[in-house]
């Protein structure tokens, strides 16, 4: 029982022996690169690049923020341009109308100025098809009537010619949306401007932080180890955007400018 109990403690030694080599060949072997990666690690963290691709980054969001500003602004002034431009002619097509009616109505048989007046009065609601309804009219019998409504679908028809020709309070008209339209024109033509130099501001940030992101951890890995190209690599990254020495770049300070614009 005592020489089974010998041999067994034997081998639980023999086997911790073993362990305790197994361990310290591993550890020969893992820990320079364990050492090699937490230094490599710690220089990429400290790089002057990874600093300035963070706040490179940080740019970007704050850059594309205000692209989607102004796009939002000139969205909002297009739909008022538009707006505009609806009212603008809504107001000259009902002139234009009553223009023709004054004009051509007592042209139809049987209608004179005071009949014609009472149309206008009772009938007109702004637009030309309104005096369909004429009927309702007195002094207005089914056959004036029905020669109305013949010269109203004609009218109709010939209104958009007329609305580019000369009548009575089409430039009042024009001159009252003119300003407003003008205005909102050039507003519109300075933040497309603005537009264009945020957009050109992001190109040249998304092209940096391209160039930043290239390198890694794996690349400075890389050149602790002596690979040549891993090593001019990681001096540049070394560098940064600019050195300590250089001026910050004319784009890099353009980009802060636009963010801080109100």
């Amino acid at each position: 029982m005592c020489e089974l109990f010998r041999r067994c403690e034997i081998i639980v030694l023999i086997i911790i022996i073993l362990l305790i080599l197994s361990i310290l060949l591993i550890l020969r072997f893992v820990s320079p690169t364990l050492s090699l990666w937490i230094k490599a690690s710690r220089d990429y963290s400290n790089a002057r690049g990874t600093k300035h691709l963070k706040i490179l980054q940080e740019i970007f969001i704050a850059l594309n923020k205000r692209k989607v500003e102004k796009i939002n602004l000139i969205t909002d002034f297009e739909v008022q341009n538009n707006r505009l431009k609806e009212r603008k002619l809504e107001e000259l097509e009902v002139a234009a109308s009553k223009f023709l009616i004054r004009k051509e109505l007592t042209k139809v048989s049987g209608i004179g100025e005071t009949l014609k007046e009472r149309i206008i009065q009772q009938c007109f609601k702004k637009t030309l098809s309104s005096l369909y309804n004429v009927v309702e009219i007195q002094g207005v019998g089914s056959e004036k009537a029905l020669a109305i409504r013949l010269w109203v679908k004609d009218a109709v028809h010939r209104l958009p010619e007329v609305i580019l020709g000369d009548f009575r309070g089409k430039q009042n008209i024009i001159s009252k949306y003119e300003k407003a339209l003008d205005d909102i024109t050039d507003q519109r033509s300075l933040l497309l401007h603005d537009l264009h130099k945020v957009e050109e501001v992001i190109s040249k940030i998304n092209k940096e932080i391209n160039q930043l992101s290239f390198i890694s951890t794996s690349t400075f890995r890389r050149a602790l180890k002596s690979d040549i190209k891993a090593v001019n690599q990681v001096s540049q990254y070394m560098r940064g955007t600019f050195t300590e020495l250089e001026d910050i770049p004319k784009w890099l300070k353009k980009a802060k400018k636009i963010i801080n614009e109100t």
